[in-house]
This record gives C-alpha cells, structure tokens and sequence, in this order.
C-alpha cells in the first residue's frame, strides 16, 4: 500500500492511496484534505491503509492449516 500528497490549493491537499486489491490489481483512491486536518487524515490512513481485522483472522486461520 502507498501513500501520496500533491499540494492542490493553498489550504487542501490531494492525497491519493494506492492500494492492492486480493487480486493483484491496485486501486487508486483519491481524498481532499484540509492541511493541518491530522483526523481527518488518520482516518483516511486507517480507512485504506490497514486491513480489516476479519480480513487478517481469515488469512492466519487459511495459513495455519
């Protein structure tokens, strides 16, 4: 997974997420965020940069097998 910032306006920036799918193939997702915003973007990072815990406890349970 990746991360990147692209400063849009004097106040916003565009912050892009690439992140890999089960298959493979990345998706791009992108977010406009107020700078200075640390919420805001915490839950951005959160939302597209970890896995969901059910995602995790799936995949330990298919290698431990």
């Amino acid at each position: 997974m990746y991360m990147a910032f692209v400063i849009h306006d004097d106040n916003e920036d565009l912050v892009s997420f690439y992140v890999r799918e089960s298959t493979g193939k990345y998706k791009i997702y992108h977010e406009y965020i107020i700078r200075g915003d640390t919420y805001t973007l915490n839950y951005y990072i959160n939302c597209y940069m970890f896995e969901k815990k059910e995602n995790q406890d799936i995949k330990v349970q298919v290698e431990g097998t």
